[in-house]
């Protein structure tokens, strides 16, 4: 019989977690187990080297992670200067809002009824309900009043999507109860630029 092809490779052994075990350790423990495990540990090993390296970090955002609430994570990062560009679709920009202006969006089942939802003026993002006046309507209007608001000031330059981001975001900052809660007020008041994908 031939020798195996990864006789050479790590052995798995399944590590046990310790009380005290710090997040570190815990992310090093991962890298020794299963493929997306490995995955998390050697994603988090890439970012600690690229802050250390003072890299250029971009950072994608798409998904429903910010309509889920990871938008305080991202604002976390902006503020500990994790972050120097990002680049977002629309969607997550306008879902960002909804926290801002203390919409709301709720934690629900997968398993709702989708007809049922909407009869009674509700509608999900697979876990996350929001409703459809209180929630996306009042975020339409939101959007419709920085428009009217900021809209001659727009149409004075060159537009951009950062352009456009930044003053949204200082808008927000001014207007919103919970600007706190929204990544796109944390980086205009950083200098993060953010861009649409779309």
């Amino acid at each position: 019989m031939k020798p195996s092809l990864f006789k050479d490779a790590a052995d798995l052994i399944p590590p046990s977690l310790t009380k005290n075990l710090s997040i570190s350790q815990l992310i090093d423990l991962m890298g020794q187990t299963s493929f997306e495990a490995r995955n998390v540990s050697r994603g988090a090993r890439l970012y600690r080297h690229m802050i250390e390296s003072g890299d250029v970090i971009w950072l994608g955002i798409a998904g429903a992670g910010i309509a889920g609430g990871m938008g305080g994570m991202v604002t976390s990062l902006i503020q500990a200067g994790f972050i120097d560009v990002i680049c977002s679709t629309g969607a997550q920009v306008y879902h960002d809002l909804h926290f801002a202006f203390d919409l709301p969006v709720k934690a629900i089942s997968p398993w709702q009824d989708d007809e049922a939802l909407r009869r009674h003026g509700d509608t999900r993002i697979y876990d996350i309900g929001i409703r459809e006046q209180e929630t996306l309507e009042a975020q339409d209007a939101i959007i419709r009043k920085f428009v009217w608001e900021v809209g001659e000031e727009l149409r004075s330059e060159s537009l951009d999507s950062p352009t456009f981001m930044e003053r949204l975001g200082r808008w927000v900052a001014e207007k919103a109860p919970h600007p706190e809660r929204s990544f796109v007020a944390a980086a205009a008041r950083s200098g993060v630029p953010v861009f649409w994908d779309s």
